[in-house]
């Protein structure tokens, strides 16, 4: 008796011990082993939210998981990225881009493509190809719009390129928008409608005052509450006549820059228009980066302490911000005493020399061009 159950034991622990190298191979209905793929039981409109915040590049590869992903990419809103996560090598992703339009039906929210790379001994071509990415389906009802032309040193230094007439089909649908890089057309009319344009960055642009002056007189857009201008020359009168087409304008922030690429055509003489509404009830914050404290920059920065009515808080950036007679001496010549709103608080801050990029737009929560990593503000 005492055999057997010596026997009757030691099958027993045989038993068990092949159950658990059977788990650790495989799994078994106990759950002992890999975990199950939870993931994948996720309905279909879970999955498209998870593949359409992953970069373009990951989100597409997820077609090779399994049967189950196969044809959740072509399904999920695309999100478009075409930076270093799409390719490194800059030249080549322009035809990648037009791969997946030409593969994807969208609806895509999202188009950021930061550096467009147009070489000059094909340009026609090239921007023919970018045109026909915004006529694509893909695109239709697009929300933000994020592209700037790259600029290269080897480039002719009159070169510049348009911004694809095309785009201006999303004007009903777009929400956000950076431009960088390029010429403006020229024949942009009243017609031309934005009524859920909330952010605009312009970067490095050639706008004519033909173009600017029907928009500000006659089709102001209501709905942008934050302006940023990158690379800004401060020539006051082409800036209010921005200001013009923007009367509900709240936050606006400007890098300044004293050899700008970014032309504003315009001579408007904007004080005998009557007063910009923005200055009167609505704008409340103002940045300038890239701040010498020059006569031009002077001028420029007071002319919004002297003539906005609400601004709360005029932050000033600049490579000397960290000198305290400097700063004592700046609060003199821009006439901080007589300042149009008493609420008004002043705050400069030194900056590195190499200004940083702008975050992603869709990213925008204080300031568009915060580089924190290299300033510090001022005790």
């Amino acid at each position: 008796m005492e055999k057997a159950a010596a026997a009757r034991k030691r099958r027993s622990k045989e038993t068990a011990g092949n159950r658990k190298r059977k788990g650790a191979r495989g799994g078994n209905n106990d759950g002992v082993g890999e975990a199950e793929d939870h993931i994948s039981n996720l309905p279909d409109v879970i999955l498209y939210i998870i593949i359409s915040l992953l970069p373009t590049k990951y989100g597409a590869r997820t077609q090779a998981l399994s049967s189950r992903w196969r044809h959740l990419w072509h399904s999920a809103p695309l999100n478009l990225e075409a930076d270093g996560t799409l390719c490194g090598y800059v030249r080549k992703r322009v035809p990648i881009v037009s791969k997946i339009l030409s593969n994807h039906p969208g609806p895509c929210r999202r188009f950021y493509f930061p550096c467009i790379y147009v070489n000059y001994n094909s340009v026609d071509s090239q921007l023919d190809e970018i045109d026909n990415w915004f006529q694509s389906r893909a695109l239709d009802k697009l929300q933000e719009l994020d592209i700037e032309y790259a600029r290269r040193w080897w480039n002719p230094p009159d070169m510049s390129f348009p911004l694809p007439a095309s785009v201006l089909r999303f004007a009903p649908t777009l929400v956000v928008v950076r431009i960088g890089g390029c010429n403006f057309p020229s024949h942009i009319t009243t017609s031309v409608i934005f009524p859920l344009l909330k952010q605009l960055t312009l970067e490095y642009v050639s706008i004519s005052k033909d173009e600017m002056t029907p928009i500000s007189m006659t089709n102001p857009i209501c709905t942008v509450k934050v302006l940023a201008l990158n690379s800004f020359e401060p020539q006051l009168d082409a800036l209010l006549d921005v200001l013009w087409c923007f009367p509900c304008l709240e936050r606006l922030y400007v890098n300044l820059c004293q050899h700008s690429t970014m032309d504003m055509e315009n001579m408007l003489q904007c004080d005998t228009l009557g007063p910009i509404e923005s200055l009167e009830t609505h704008l409340k914050r103002v940045v300038f980066e890239n701040y010498e404290g020059n006569d031009q920059d002077v001028d420029f920065a007071k002319y919004f302490i002297l003539n906005a009515k609400v601004l709360k808080e005029i932050k000033i950036a600049g490579p000397k911000s960290h000198h305290t007679e400097w700063v004592a001496d700046q609060h003199i010549l821009l006439q901080v005493e007589d300042r149009a709103s008493r609420d008004l608080e002043f705050e400069f801050m030194s900056e590195c020399k190499n200004f940083g990029y702008n975050k992603h737009i869709h990213d925008f929560i204080d300031d568009p061009f915060d580089c924190s990593c290299c300033r510090r503000e001022l005790d």
